[in-house]
């Protein structure tokens, strides 16, 4: 699950995580830049986190990220897309995605909140749009 976001300087990927499932609904800490797996653990129990086992990693990460980023940059007028892309043989394949996505298990996964000063004036922008829309209609 990636969430990107479309800012001043066009869309990028926010967060990511990789939702392995089984039994204990295995959720990974993923590295933005590289794809590896920093960490596993149950959905349900975030304290349960465990180091991921070395060279642990999605595959065709950049390509992924780059579907994610060009999905966004299609759908600009959604500020914030929360997208479930699955890799395949054939390339990452787009599942779904959510423009109001649930940022719960981001949040949980990177063990950090995501009102960080970086998201703050995202949210300022979107509300300047916002406004800029209703003046002008």
């Amino acid at each position: 699950r990636l969430l990107t976001v479309n800012g001043e300087h066009g869309p990028l990927v926010l967060r990511a995580l990789w939702r392995l499932g089984g039994r204990d609904d295995i959720v990974a800490c993923l590295d933005l830049e590289s794809g590896a797996v920093l960490a596993i653990f149950p959905a349900g129990a975030p304290h349960r986190a465990q180091t991921a086992p070395s060279g642990f990693a999605v595959p065709d990460w950049a390509r992924l990220k780059a579907t994610a980023v060009e999905g966004a940059r299609l759908m600009r007028q959604f500020g914030l897309i929360g997208w479930d892309i699955a890799p395949t043989t054939e390339g990452p394949v787009i599942l779904g995605l959510d423009p109001t996505p649930d940022l719960e298990l981001h949040q949980l996964a990177d063990r950090r909140g995501l009102m960080d000063p970086w998201f703050h004036d995202f949210i300022a922008d979107r509300r300047r749009l916002a406004a800029e829309h209703r003046r002008f209609g």
